[in-house]
């Protein structure tokens, strides 16, 4: 696990955060702005921008058709654009404050998308980051976890919709004036979200992804 090298005209990006056009074709690569690589080689090109930030964080390709979805820095917001060259783009979830919303991840048949934000109680204090739900028919966002004190990050929904996979960070009192945070995999039901559960495994597991069959 690590950072691509991409060499582009000469010039040369440590690229992340890869999403794979859903044919193929090309693979979008976040080198501080966007780095478009095409399947058949060649040099990457740089189509677009976040508009307000010359700094992209994270970006995923729609799974359905020519969408985009993308994340700044600094930025409240999750952005979308429709095309690799010349395209406008619209601010879609946008919030104030500490909330930095990230880790776009697409529905499978793109009616929606979910990503992580920060949420905080009524005092107006930092409680934690959770996984909410947005929905283009009426542009309604839903929370699907209600976290306190942890985190949680790299959303990512199964090939059939039903279920998401999640990295869950808990901060427990390690005692005195230290903390130590305890790093899980965790699976919920999409349609009924307080059904999850932990996936054992050793390690601080992170990133999940699906398989699209089964092995």
């Amino acid at each position: 696990v690590g950072e691509l090298q991409v060499d582009s005209g000469g010039a040369s990006y440590i690229a992340s955060s890869p999403s794979w056009c859903r044919d193929g074709s090309g693979l979008l690569l976040v080198a501080g702005k966007f780095l478009y690589v095409p399947a058949s080689g060649g040099y990457g090109q740089i189509p677009f921008g976040w508009r307000d930030s010359p700094i992209c964080l994270e970006v995923a390709w729609s799974p359905v058709d020519d969408r985009i979805l993308y994340t700044g820095y600094p930025g409240t917001a999750i952005w979308m654009t429709r095309a690799l060259e010349g395209a406008e783009s619209t601010s879609i979830a946008e919030f104030q404050g500490a909330a930095l919303p990230q880790d776009p991840a697409w529905l499978p048949d793109g009616s929606g998308f979910l990503f992580t934000m920060g949420t905080t109680e009524s005092s107006g204090l930092y409680t934690s980051r959770d996984i909410i739900y947005y929905r283009f028919s009426d542009g309604n966002t839903m929370p699907l976890t209600q976290l306190y004190n942890e985190n949680v990050r790299n959303p990512a929904v199964s090939p059939d919709g039903r279920f998401v996979a999640f990295e869950r960070i808990m901060m427990n009192s390690a005692g005195g004036t230290g903390f130590r945070s305890i790093q899980q995999l965790w699976v919920m039901q999409l349609n009924n979200p307080a059904l999850m559960w932990p996936i054992a495994v050793e390690g601080d597991p992170g990133q999940p992804t699906w398989s699209s069959r089964v092995p």
